[in-house]
């Protein structure tokens, strides 16, 4: 079971179409929002199901297909939720080590600037003394890139690209 973190729990059904109210950790909503699949105790077993849609103020009402009545929602509530660990985002507050790189998952993603479209594949990521700096391979050398929340524009695990809004001039020191 070690391959699987309980990321929640489905709490009570919601309508009669099958969905389901749920509740996800606060440290893994952004990975349970962008997965396609979870995975629920059912019976002491761990079963897939793939997500037809989350919705609600809070991301809090799951729908999961082959699901659709209340009636076998019902089947499911009280139940953990799991996410594979593999498909987790790396985090320094899930990790027992206590300065673990934050960003290390990012060796190989596709570094785009926002203005100078693609700078090439993060070689490594190194760390420096308050901050993480991703190798990019960019015009035949090495650069240095801050992995700073200010200048992330985005992270798209499944197509391993990494978008930034650099300041001019960070990429010619």
């Amino acid at each position: 079971m070690s391959e699987y973190v309980q990321i929640g729990f489905t709490q009570k059904t919601h309508g009669v179409e099958g969905e389901l109210r749920i509740f996800i950790e606060d440290n893994y909503v952004e990975d349970f929002l962008d997965s396609d699949a979870l995975f629920i105790g059912v019976s002491g077993q761990i079963v897939p199901y793939f997500i037809e849609y989350i919705r609600g103020a809070n991301d809090d009402i799951l729908k999961l297909e082959d699901v659709a009545s209340k009636e076998e929602a019902q089947k499911l509530t009280s139940s953990p939720v799991y996410l594979r660990e593999a498909d987790l985002t790396p985090e320094i507050n899930r990790d027992s080590t206590p300065y673990a790189p934050q960003y290390e998952y990012l060796e190989g993603f596709e570094a785009v600037d926002k203005e100078k479209g693609s700078l090439g594949p993060i070689l490594r990521v190194e760390e420096f003394p308050h901050q993480e700096m991703a190798v990019v391979s960019y015009q035949g050398r090495e650069a240095l890139v801050p992995l700073h929340d200010q200048i992330i524009d985005s992270i798209d695990k499944k197509k391993k690209v990494i978008r930034f809004i650099l300041p001019e001039g960070l990429l010619d020191l």
